[in-house]
């Protein structure tokens, strides 16, 4: 959601440049490709490397996001929807800053989809953010101020999110089966952002805060895990190969509580990947790609399968 804030401001300033930007964001990309990739910022990666020629800027799409990495080094032919600030809604539906459903994008020629998703719809970063700025409203850009980076959700309405996206994220996979039967559907969970306890200054989280945003991300990863299960899909556990790389760490993964120097400019966005885990979570990918799938009847995966509820503890 924190992305989201900032694509919807840039959003904004679209509508000012006319209808001709208006017809080029409802277009997907030309073509038919061997892999898609859909998801929120962290498949898209604002701020890693340059911006993805030929892409929407709004969604602040990385020509080095883990997607990108795995087609140049598979030399599979990639087809990037990812968008910053996307929800399960967005990747169904379409409505995302003009653009269409980002599952449009598959079809038949379809053989590999990741997928990283689920954040934006409870709040997860937008939360983060939210607290962030409250505790420190000096470091957070006037633009960012006005596209309602501060403005945090109720823990109401993230516990409502969190009913309902195992089966949002279950209607992704059937969707993605119904227009491609055969395709390996590979669920990419979050990067790990806060340190196993504690917080430090690079945060601006207190430590409840801290360990409040630990339970969302923890919970987040627990549903990913058991809706790639209970779908056959496979999983990279992008939390756990980032683990030690958290914004607090000697060696960080994961950008601090910073902006890009301009709203309009392609640069990082506050508790996103940088290239370091965009690479290793790519290297990851391409070990699993390359192994024979430990699922053989993706054809025949029963339409009306949906994960188990289950009660999260927080």
């Amino acid at each position: 959601m924190l992305a989201q804030k900032v694509a919807c401001g840039i959003a904004v300033l679209v509508l000012l440049t006319g209808p001709l930007a208006i017809r080029h964001v409802v277009q997907l990309p030309a073509g038919n490709a061997e892999y898609v990739a859909m998801g929120s910022s962290f498949a898209a990666g604002p701020g890693d490397g340059q911006r993805a020629p030929g892409s929407y800027f709004p969604c602040m799409r990385s020509s080095e996001n883990y997607a990108h990495l795995l087609a140049k080094r598979t030399g599979m032919k990639l087809k990037d929807v990812t968008c910053s600030g996307a929800t399960t809604r967005h990747i169904l539906d379409g409505g995302q800053l003009f653009q269409p459903a980002q599952v449009d994008a598959v079809d038949t020629t379809t053989k590999l989809v990741t997928v990283t998703i689920g954040g934006n719809d409870v709040f997860y970063l937008g939360t983060l953010g939210a607290w962030a700025c409250a505790n420190d409203p000096a470091a957070v850009p006037a633009g960012a101020r006005w596209v309602g980076l501060c403005m945090g959700m109720s823990n109401d309405r993230v516990q409502k999110a969190f009913v309902t996206l195992p089966a949002q994220m279950t209607r992704v996979v059937q969707e993605i089966h119904r227009r491609a039967p055969v395709a390996r559907v590979l669920f990419i969970d979050y990067a790990t952002v806060l340190p196993s306890q504690g917080t430090c200054g690079q945060l601006h989280l207190s430590s409840q805060e801290a360990e409040t945003g630990r339970q969302i991300a923890a919970r987040l990863a627990a549903v990913t895990a058991e809706v790639a299960r209970a779908t056959n899909s496979g999983l990279i556990k992008a939390s756990e190969i980032t683990q030690g790389h958290d914004v607090c760490s000697a060696q960080p993964w994961v950008y601090g509580f910073v902006f890009s120097e301009h709203i309009l400019r392609f640069g990082p966005a506050p508790f996103h990947p940088r290239i370091e885990a965009m690479t290793a979570i790519a290297e990851a990918l391409a070990t699993e790609v390359a192994r024979e799938p430990p699922y053989l009847e993706r054809q025949t995966m029963r339409k009306e399968t949906l994960p188990r509820q289950r009660t999260f503890h927080e």
